[in-house]
């Protein structure tokens, strides 16, 4: 299975990152690469996130403040968004 970001989530999470690094760069380092590991661990383990509130997706808490919204499609994983936890969603 693949891993894709799609545009929107890429945007968000890059705001998220700079957002933080203003404030302390090794948070925003350290959140970057947690993001990374738990979104590589969904590709051997899509189904693990909860299921989404959105119809068709799921969601995955990679940090208390932040949950990836994602759906499975075939041989994809598709990223859709990263949220902060206490945004409305959908």
């Amino acid at each position: 299975m693949k891993l894709k970001w799609m545009p929107g989530a890429i945007t968000q999470r890059e705001h998220i990152i700079a957002f933080i690094a203003e404030d302390n760069i090794d948070a925003a380092i350290d959140l970057d690469e947690t993001i990374d590991t738990k979104c590589a661990r969904l590709v051997d383990y899509p189904l693990s996130g909860r299921a989404g509130r959105a119809p068709e997706t799921r969601e995955l808490i990679v940090h208390p403040n932040y949950l990836v919204v994602y759906r499975v499609a075939e041989d994809t994983l598709e990223v859709v968004a990263l949220l902060h936890a206490a945004q409305r969603w959908p």
